[in-house]
């Protein structure tokens, strides 16, 4: 859980891209203000955190906005587990990377 953000399964908790956001801006908190996303309309949402992960993170856009929204509230586990999984090894990277005092 990232901001309050329940995350229960792969499919419907990452479908208004709420999520989405939480995790990328805890990784760069500095880069935006999390509570912006919440007011952003469900495609805006999508796409600013997908951009942002990208510019961010390096994580290549996998899934198209529009197509998760066509995918509804339940959008297929596979293409959910596909991106998170390449969300997760993308941002690990940034972890190992030592930090400097």
């Amino acid at each position: 859980m990232t901001h309050g953000i329940p995350v229960k399964n792969m499919t419907s908790s990452f479908s208004d891209g709420v999520a989405f956001c939480a995790i990328v801006h805890f990784y760069f908190a500095n880069a935006f203000l999390f509570e912006d996303c919440l007011k952003m309309p469900r495609k805006e949402r999508i796409t600013f955190a997908f951009q942002k992960a990208e510019e961010l993170g390096g994580l290549p856009q996998l899934i198209d906005p529009e197509d998760l929204i066509l995918m509804g509230k339940k959008p297929d586990y596979k293409v959910m587990f596909t991106y998170m999984s390449e969300m997760y090894h993308n941002l690990k990277k940034l972890e190992e990377i030592p930090q400097i005092k």
